[in-house]
């Protein structure tokens, strides 16, 4: 309160040698409680200021301290809230998540390759942050019209984090295809249960995705399961360099 008073007097002090006919301001009126107890400002302070700053000129006031000193310089939180109200993971300069992933295809008349670089995932904070992350994928479709549907779900302390997915449509005969990747955290996590129905469609809770239970149930859509060779795609898994490449031949 003694800043704002501090800022209004000083508004109020140079005002006269600017501009005439400036509004009344009554700081008597003005009392702490209205502020604080209620969270708003006087009404007729707010108009005050307004009207003072449509005058051509006028100064913009100053806060300073009682005793004439600057106000001290504000000082950012360093720390943010990311998850979970239960047991909160603070994120800061020590405290991170970082994904890298990538996805090339490359296709003509002759021939086709993918080449996917999975999603490899990083977690910064020590102690403070601890996470992991779980490589999911399938073959779906159809042999002559397969598509292949990758997810990597992100857990930490058995909270389900979010994910970052992809499926892609092997091109047909007319040389169409299409690939849709997503990536969400926080709410939006819930996604997965839509754009990867056959990881986590049927689950009660999303929680369970993190479990050693689930994992063990879906053992065989690891990357390292997927067949060498389906119809004429061939498939080759570098579980070091956590890539897949597909090659087929358009015919």
């Amino acid at each position: 309160m003694t800043m704002l008073k501090s800022a209004l007097v000083l508004l109020l002090a140079a005002a006269p040698v600017f501009a005439e006919g400036l509004p009344d301001f009554n700081l008597n009126a003005i009392r702490a409680r209205d502020i604080l107890e209620k969270r708003a400002v006087n009404p007729d302070m707010i108009q005050g200021i307004m009207e003072y700053d449509r005058i051509p000129g006028a100064p913009q006031p100053v806060c300073v301290r009682a005793d004439g000193r600057p106000m001290p310089k504000f000082k950012p939180a360093e720390t943010y809230r990311l998850f979970d109200p239960a047991n909160p993971v603070m994120i800061s300069r020590n405290g991170y998540v970082q994904i890298n992933s990538s996805t090339k295809i490359k296709v003509n008349k002759e021939k086709g390759e993918l080449a996917v670089y999975f999603p490899d995932v990083e977690f910064g904070g020590g102690a403070m942050f601890e996470g992991g992350s779980d490589l999911f994928v399938r073959i779906t479709g159809t042999e002559e019209a397969p598509a292949i549907s990758w997810a990597t779900v992100i857990c930490s302390n058995g909270s389900f984090l979010g994910y970052k997915g992809a499926t892609f449509d092997f091109p047909q005969r007319s040389g169409t295809f299409s690939i849709s990747e997503t990536f969400a955290m926080g709410a939006p996590k819930t996604l997965i249960a839509r754009t990867h129905r056959w990881l986590a469609g049927g689950l009660v809770t999303l929680e369970d995705l993190c479990t050693a239970e689930f994992k063990e149930k879906m053992k065989d859509a690891r990357a390292e399961t997927l067949p060498e060779k389906l119809g004429k795609y061939n498939f080759d898994y570098n579980p070091r360099k956590n890539a897949l490449k597909v090659t087929w031949e358009n015919k």
